[in-house]
């Protein structure tokens, strides 16, 4: 806004009414200049008429920048600019900066920068304990499915002998992993769940007396296997016999050895090494063999005096096929139930074999007093062909329908 001047009825004098303003820049600045030197006019003392010598008259000066900044209208700092802001009006520039040149902008940047940090860390750190978590809980879930049937205990409440189903104590626990369901013939068809640790641990390998085979004796009656009925003789629980073994680290890495614990018919061995056969394959196995002297206490008298006797048939050879992979299909339920079971069940398949050749002194029979060995018997006993032989077969896989009758087979020397 410019202010311009009124002329009075007389010429050349000022009139004191308020000057009107124009609102053009270049209007301003003359009214600025105009009132500046109105001001410093009246502010000034008035002087004489005379001039000292050697000085000139008084011109007058324009006003100083001090003095229009300290100007009561306010409008003298920008006026000078065709675009200036008005009075009153801050830019965007000055305000944006204001944040930063207050007391404690920077600091509040720091602080917002530092918060947003620190939350982003809580996120990722939250997100990775999450993550965790999870997985710890499903592999915990799955060790404990897994090591149901780890502990090698013994069953608390079980007689801990092993033979027959008709053998006294009630029967223990399983140990065996995995799950299981019943097929057409009631039988138990694992789907193990292996522990980390297979095969090492003691097992109970139930199995079935399958087949008796005594061609290597002149008289069978000095041949038996224990539990004394096959399986096609009677039901399938009488013919039940349960092995108890422990399988141990071998001498070697990566080797096995296995030994035996109670078993029915003083089978003792200790640390046969387990031999891994058809590595990959559906008949993969672990086999181990040892040489024993099977005793035999025939049913029958073996003289005319009806005295006890015992047989002896020496070097007799002992095999184990411990299946890794075959599916088991005894016992069932029921006839587990009925079992004497003193460890975890071993999860597959299972054969045991009790062999010997015909030959001089198969057997060595004596007459036998309160246990004790006394008089050779010689009666009715001859040496066979030494290519016969005598044999007990067990297993627990595919046991036959009731009335049938079963010898050796391709299948069972797999």
């Amino acid at each position: 806004m410019a202010f311009l001047p009124i002329n009075s009825g007389s010429k050349g004098s000022l009139d004191s009414s308020p000057p009107k303003r124009i609102s053009t820049p270049a209007g301003m600045r003359l009214s600025v200049i105009m009132e500046n030197s109105n001001n410093a006019a009246a502010g000034k003392p008035k002087r004489g008429s005379w001039n000292s010598v050697g000085r000139t008259p008084a011109s007058p000066r324009e006003p100083s920048k001090r003095s229009i900044d300290r100007s009561s209208h306010g409008y003298s700092y920008s006026i000078f600019a065709e675009k200036a802001d008005l009075p009153g009006r801050r830019s965007s520039r000055g305000r944006n900066c204001d944040f930063f040149t207050r007391k404690g902008g920077w600091k509040r940047i720091a602080l917002f920068i530092a918060l947003f940090i620190i939350t982003l860390i809580a996120l990722i750190a939250g997100v990775i304990l999450g993550i965790r978590k999870r997985n710890s809980n499903s592999n915990s879930g799955d060790s404990s499915q897994t090591n149901a049937g780890d502990s090698s205990t013994p069953t608390s409440g079980s007689s801990g002998s092993s033979g027959s189903s008709g053998s006294s104590g009630s029967s223990g626990s399983s140990g065996s992993s995995g799950s299981s369901s019943s097929n057409g013939n009631g039988a138990s068809a694992a789907t193990p769940s292996l522990n980390k640790n297979f095969p090492l641990g003691t097992y109970s390998f139930v199995s079935f007396l399958d087949t008796v085979q005594a061609d290597c004796a002149s008289n069978a009656d000095t041949w038996s296997c224990y539990p004394y009925t096959t399986v096609y003789q009677s039901d399938g629980s009488k013919a039940m016999t349960t092995f108890n073994w422990e399988i141990k680290p071998g001498e070697k890495s990566d080797s096995y050895a296995i030994s035996s614990t109670q078993n029915p018919f003083a089978i003792t061995f200790e640390d046969a090494p387990l031999t891994l056969a058809d590595k990959g394959m559906s008949s993969e196995r672990y086999t181990f063999q040892i040489t024993m002297d099977k005793e035999v206490i025939p049913t029958v008298a073996l003289t005319g005096d009806n005295s006890a006797s015992k047989c002896f048939f020496n070097h007799t050879t002992f095999t184990g096929y411990l299946y890794t992979k075959r599916a088991k299909d005894y016992p069932t339920t029921n006839q587990q139930a009925k079992a004497s079971i003193a460890y975890q069940l071993w999860p597959f398949a299972v054969r045991a074999e009790q062999t010997v050749g015909g030959g001089e002194n198969v057997p060595n029979c004596y007459k036998t007093v309160n246990g004790n060995i006394g008089e050779r018997i010689t009666r009715n006993i001859t040496a066979v062909d030494p290519t016969t032989l005598c044999s007990c077969l067990y297993k627990n896989w595919s046991p036959p329908k009731k009335g049938t009758t079963k010898r050796w087979d391709t299948h069972d020397l797999v």
